[in-house]
């Protein structure tokens, strides 16, 4: 109930959803049951299993990775992003999508194994999550950025997941759940995940997914085709709440550009201006390579939806069974009928499949690999609004062509930061200065720039320049490398956001601009305030309070009441005149002599217009002081 604003987030606009359990029914009609898979039984279901935590917090795109094919998380958690674009935006893009494989086995019988399919819930022994991964084997993070405590020399990209996983279980593991109308291919997935921070490269998350026959019989897999499904859905979650059922699924519209081997989805009306922005799936490539340019397939179809008497829809419907899946995998809905068009016929609740084959044979103990991106962007101008897109989707291919080797900005300094009465001091270290770029191999570090954004949430997008510091060279404004920055006239108890990038010379000759580390390596949010203080008058600010300030957010739990001039450790106690307790709670910090207050009763409940007394009890001495403030709403 109390809440310490200092570690106030940007999840605040989410503190009103309601969490849902696991294992409940949709509630409306567009609902879907959501969550990590549940065995029903809610702390007990496989917990050393399933890995559904890990998200890339590394460029702009905040993707949900699990270590059993599931991307997205359903929307289960607010506070973890399925695949939010802009990160700090609230714009979501996926509910959930999942790796599938099709092949013949050596009795010539079909199978299909897939990671994820159109579905309302996750549940242990539901159809059609079949992979899974062996007890304690969770997902493994590394990084490229040499001051980031996963650094590795090995690590691909500034953020690695890796896990490996199987579809050879028809019981779920840990328990005795049988995964129903699951025959195994018998095959082994290692799945690896980049993202990168740069301006150029921070729209997109790379997945690569090398497959290897693990049969116990020793025989080959025939016919192998290697799918991507995603339920892709584009909205903003700070309008509309999927966990209360007011998400609308319905209003969205798909494509696809056949020359980049791109699916895309979108709100039809960008949600009146505040979704306007694609989440796509491009195929990258393979090995061993096919030629991509016949052999890679798109279909898209209405989500649960497998009858329908109007014959717009007869290629659009869901399979229902692994033939059919099959089939699917095996040729595009164009395929059936070339007047059909890539886009769909109108806004809907569609599910997207881009997938590639044949693959001719899978030998015992080989491997086949694919290699997917997830990719958003905004929308472009009118005259082309899948502009940005293509150019994310381009960059992607780029990295997948090099070997996942890309131009690349100084990394960003540690930053630490010292709140004070109407100022905040910033302080970062100099390791930037001697990284070495791993494509020209030069030392080009040029400079660092210092950034700040009042928005509750963060993003990138709200942050401005206020300081820059560069060397005395031939380049830029010749101020000379600083690695501290005072910023004075502040709000005590606003929230202000920083962050410290560093940038390089750029390489002229070769048409390369300077780079520039990303704002979300290091942004810091800080609220300048006065330090701990045993004597004097308790403050308490804004007082009188009054309902809907500035800094305050929408809703009843978003408002906020400072109290400072505090000692380092206190108790602190809210009473009415009556002397009845409002609330109490307690502040440690040694540096910092403030602490918010939700305005949130014991009894939970928002407090009423009036007058209020505070007594904060030093807990290191023991003496009292008390002040008094009013709320008026």
């Amino acid at each position: 109930m109390n809440n310490n604003f200092l570690r106030w987030t940007s999840s605040s606009l989410l503190a009103l959803i309601v969490i849902v359990c696991l294992s409940g029914p949709a509630a409306a009609q567009d609902a879907r049951d959501r969550g990590p898979r549940s065995s029903g039984a809610r702390g007990l279901a496989k917990p050393l299993v399933d890995d559904f935590r890990h998200y890339t917090t590394i460029g702009n795109i905040g993707l949900t990775v699990t270590n059993f094919s599931n991307f997205g998380n359903g929307f289960s958690n607010p506070e973890q992003p399925s695949c939010e674009y802009p990160r700090g935006s609230g714009v979501e893009h996926l509910y959930r999508g999942g790796l599938w494989v099709g092949a013949r086995t050596p009795d010539g019988t079909i199978h299909v194994t897939t990671g994820a399919l159109d579905a309302g819930s996750v549940d242990q022994g539901e159809e059609g999550f079949e992979f899974a991964a062996a007890l304690r084997d969770s997902i493994t993070e590394y990084s490229s950025i040499t001051t980031s405590r996963y650094y590795v020399p090995s690590a691909i990209s500034e953020q690695d997941f890796t896990c490996t996983y199987t579809d050879t279980h028809t019981v779920v593991p840990g328990t005795s759940i049988q995964i129903p109308n699951h025959t195994p291919l018998g095959i082994e997935v290692h799945q690896e995940s980049y993202a990168w921070s740069f301006p150029f490269a921070d729209a997109f998350v790379i997945l690569n997914f090398t497959i290897k026959n693990i049969r116990t019989d020793g025989l080959p897999l025939r016919d192998i085709y290697l799918g991507f499904w995603v339920d892709t859905t584009v909205g903003n979650t700070n309008l509309t709440d999927p966990e209360e059922g007011d998400w609308n699924y319905y209003d969205d519209s798909n494509g696809y550009v056949d020359s980049l081997r791109l699916a895309y989805e979108y709100d039809d009306d960008g949600d009146y201006g505040y979704s306007q922005s694609y989440a796509g799936v491009k195929l990258l490539g393979t090995t061993p390579a096919i030629d991509l340019d016949s052999l890679t397939h798109y279909n898209h179809w209405l989500w649960r939806r497998s009858t329908s008497a109007d014959p717009t829809y007869q290629y659009l419907l869901m399979p229902r069974d692994e033939q059919a899946r099959y089939e699917k995998m095996t040729r595009s809905y164009m395929d059936l009928d070339p007047n059909l068009s890539p886009v769909t016929p109108e806004p809907r609740d569609w599910v997207m499949l881009l997938s590639c084959g044949p693959f001719e044979e899978l030998e015992a103990n080989s491997t086949i690999n694919v290699v997917f991106a997830i990719v958003c962007g905004k929308w472009g101008p009118e005259t082309d609004r899948l502009a940005f897109l293509r150019l994310n989707s381009s960059w992607a291919q780029i990295a997948y062509d090099n070997d996942y080797t890309l131009p690349t900005p100084p990394p960003s300094p540690d930053l630490s930061f010292d709140p004070r009465d109407g100022e905040v001091l910033l302080t970062w270290d100099d390791s930037p200065e001697d990284y070495v770029d791993p494509v020209s191999h030069q030392q080009d570090f040029e400079g660092y720039r210092v950034y700040r954004s009042i928005s509750h949430e963060g993003e990138v997008s709200s942050f401005i320049l206020i300081a820059e510091f560069d060397k005395i060279d031939d380049l830029g404004y010749n101020t000379g490398l600083q690695h501290e920055f005072l910023n004075k006239n502040l709000h005590n108890g606003w929230p202000y956001w920083y962050a410290v990038t560093s940038f390089d010379r750029g390489e002229p000759d070769n048409n390369l601009p300077s780079l520039e580390s990303s704002i979300n390596l290091n942004k810091t949010l800080v609220y300048p305030g006065t330090k701990p203080q045993s004597t004097g008058k308790i403050g308490v600010y804004p007082n009188p309070y009054r309902a809907r300030a500035l800094w305050d957010g929408i809703g009843e739990r978003e408002r906020k009441l400072y109290f400072n001039n505090l000692p380092a450790n206190a108790q602190i106690h809210v009473y009415t005149l009556a002397g009845d307790l409002v609330d109490s709670f307690e502040h440690h910090d040694p540096d910092y002599g403030e602490h918010s207050w939700d305005m949130i009763t014991r009894k939970d409940q928002p407090v009423a217009t009036g007058l209020y007394i505070c007594a904060v009890k030093n807990l290191d001495t023991g003496q009292v002081r008390t002040t008094k403030f009013l709320v008026i709403k």
